[in-house]
Order: C-alpha cells, then structure tokens, then sequence
C-alpha cells in the first residue's frame, strides 16, 4: 500500500483553515448552502478577472439566470475583497451583481470530473460554504430541486509509524442527506454499533463522521460506545456516484491492529494513547495523552493551559521559523518543538503520534518549579485499553 506523505490529512486541513482567523482572532464566517442557492440570481462557470477595468467574470457557461457568454461585469462582496486567480471556477453573483461565492476545484482534473469545494469571502478570516463540498452534477440537481444526498467512500488509513497514515483494506460507505442531516453506513463490522451516524462536517474538504452504540451485558445492564472518524474528499468516482475520502479513527486514536481488536470487542469503551517521558537525567513520567502527566513517584499533574509560539532563527545565510508548543500540566510544562499540528490541552493523540513518529528533527524539554530545565526524549507506550465494568448484581 501507498503512504501518504505527512499525512494526518484532516488534522493538516483543519489547521490550514483555521490559520487566518487565529492570525486575526475572529472566527470563520459561516453561510449555508441553502441560503447561497436562495440569494444567487446569477450561477455561471468562468474564469474572474480583476484589473484596472474593473471585477468582470468571463462567463464560459450560466447554470442560473441565462448568461451569455462573454465578459460580466460584477462587483466586491459585501463580505470581504474577491480573491481568486486565473482559475475556472463556479461564480455565484447575488441580485444586486456581487460576486458572493465561489466553487473551486479541490480535487480531480476539471470542475465537471473533481471535486469542488464552495466558498465566501471574508476580510477577517475564512468563509465557509456548509456543505461546501461536492460535484458540479450535484451542485446543478441541487440548484434545480433543492436536495442533496451525497455517497461516501471511505477508505480507512492508519499510522504508518514514520508521521504518514497508511490506507488499508478497510473500507465503509456512507450516505449522507445534507437537506435532512440523515446519515446511515454500512460496510464494517462494529460490534454494537447499529444506530445511525452523525455527520459532523463536510466542510472545506474535511470529512468528519461520528458512530454511537449501545452495548449490553448478559444482565442486560448497557453502555455506550463512541467512533469518530476524520478524514479529507480525495476525488469523485463520477461512474459509481460516489465522493472518495481517506480517513483515520480519530476518537479513539488507533492502529490497524487496535481498531481490528476495538471493532470485535464490544466491552472496549476507549483506547488512551501513553508516551514514556524521559528526561536527561534518567526520571521517567508518563503522559496519558490529553488528561495527564504522571511522575515515575506516581504524583499526578493534571493537563492545563497550552501555549503556540514561534520564532526566527538562522540557517546558513537565511533563517527558518520554528515554533514550539508548551504544555501545561500543574506547575509543569512540557516543551515541544516544532509544535504538533494540532494543539490542545494535554495534547492530542493523533497530532502527538505523527510527531512522535516522524524522522524529522524534534525537541523536547520539560521545565517548573518542581524540576529543573531538562530535555527529554519520547516514546510509544502500549495503550491503556478502557473497558466497561458493571458492578456485581447484588
């Protein structure tokens, strides 16, 4: 099987998108697909043109509103600059002639066999279309009758051990209702999970399914069981109707081999990924990864604040910017660098693994009042497997 380079894709996605809001500190703005397809009088694929003359679509073909071929003089969104390149594209132009909303090829060869992902404009940050992903054969029925249920591939990848995610044979199929937000599977066998899914987002190319289950004993005492899985829209399969995703087990955070165990094992509530921390002086903690750091004494400091700083230092006749994240835990902070691609309090698993796992140069140190500042080295620790328990019937 093919690796897929540095690859925790969903996790490098959901990065990327957030990037220019936390550089401003505003929140994505948010439009609804119902409400592009209400307020756009005129839908045309072309190519946007932006100089000295004036903001002109080159209308290649109209999807809404019979436009001609030829230039189309447009105006600025009201919600931010337009910009976008020379590409073709989807325009969405609103009754008073903005230009509002985009769609873009994300994925494929042209807009009529990719994948495109819609999108708004927004000076403060990102502008997100929700659903935005999908055909342009899907977007034209939708246009038309206003319903829109879309087939998911998904293709199940897994940590290669070298900071990339491996695709396996695992595979489970998903139908998802975007007007109703009904979504049912099928293709993997998940012991106790029957129920329906939730689609929490098919957003800028992200894909983000969560499965719930109820199991129960011989007694007839129940718990629940929760999946999350996160992924990207690769390409279309245009002849089988069907958007490709590669995705991983987020929640729990597993490998082929744990998510095989986990899927069989309706008693498995969770999997929590452990690393061994060993300092330059030869003390080991643990960190159970996004609750806590354990010294080798067993005294317990639970996870806090995080902190994402970097800076410049030279390289050659140049200079890189390195970044490092610090983790709290009590009155200790665990010093990572460059910082994980996703940073949360206590770390999180999947970010933590490829960081752990990847060969390219890293550091670590651990500081606070109750040690020194010492550089430290990680490593794997077999997971702590959580299983339901039920006290005994009296």
């Amino acid at each position: 099987m093919p690796r897929t380079p540095i690859a925790f894709i969903a996790v490098l996605f959901a990065v990327a998108l957030l990037a220019a809001s936390a550089t401003t500190g505003s929140a994505p703005m948010y439009t609804s697909l119902g409400t592009v397809r209400a307020e756009a009088a005129q839908i045309v694929i072309g190519k946007v043109q932006n100089d000295s003359s004036g903001l002109v679509v080159d209308v290649e073909k109209s999807l809404r509103g019979g436009v001609p071929p030829g230039p189309l003089a447009v105006t600025e969104s009201p919600d931010g600059h337009v910009m976008v390149g020379p590409e073709r594209l989807v325009a969405f132009i609103d009754r008073k002639g903005a230009l509002r909303w985009v769609g873009r090829l994300m994925a494929g060869s042209t807009l009529e066999r990719g994948v495109i992902r819609l999108e708004g404009f927004y000076d403060f940050g990102a502008h997100v279309v929700s659903p935005s992903v999908m055909t342009l054969y899907q977007l034209e029925r939708y246009l038309h009758n206003g319903r829109l249920a879309q087939v998911f591939d998904v293709q199940l990848a897994f940590p290669d051990g070298k900071g990339g995610l491996t695709p396996s044979s695992l595979h489970l199929r998903v139908v998802y209702d975007v007007v109703t937000h009904q979504a049912t599977w099928k293709g993997l066998h998940l012991a106790c999970f029957t129920g329906p899914a939730a689609m929490l987002s098919v957003d800028w190319g992200r894909f983000a399914l969560q499965l719930t289950g109820q199991c129960a004993d011989p007694n007839g005492r129940t718990h629940s069981r929760h999946l999350a899985f996160e992924g990207r829209v690769t390409a279309a399969n245009l002849g089988a109707g069907t958007l490709q995703v590669l995705a991983f087990p987020e929640r729990p955070f597993m490998t082929e081999s744990e998510f095989r165990r986990y899927a069989l094992d309706g008693t498995i509530t969770d999997l929590r990924r452990k690393v061994e921390v060993t300092l330059s002086d030869g003390e080991k903690y643990t960190w159970l990864v996004g609750s806590k750091l354990v010294s080798s004494a067993g005294r317990e400091y639970p996870a806090g604040g995080v902190q994402v700083a970097s800076r410049a230092q030279a390289r050659g006749s140049g200079a890189i910017t390195v970044s490092q994240s610090r983790f709290g835990f009590g009155r200790l902070q665990l010093v990572l660098s460059p910082a994980p691609d996703q940073v949360t309090p206590g770390g999180d698993a999947a970010s933590i693994v490829k960081w752990l796992d990847s060969p390219s140069q890293k550091g670590c140190r651990l500081v606070g009042p109750d040690a020194k500042d010492r550089s430290c080295t990680l490593s794997h620790l077999p997971p702590e497997v959580v299983k339901a328990s039920f006290p005994a019937p009296p």
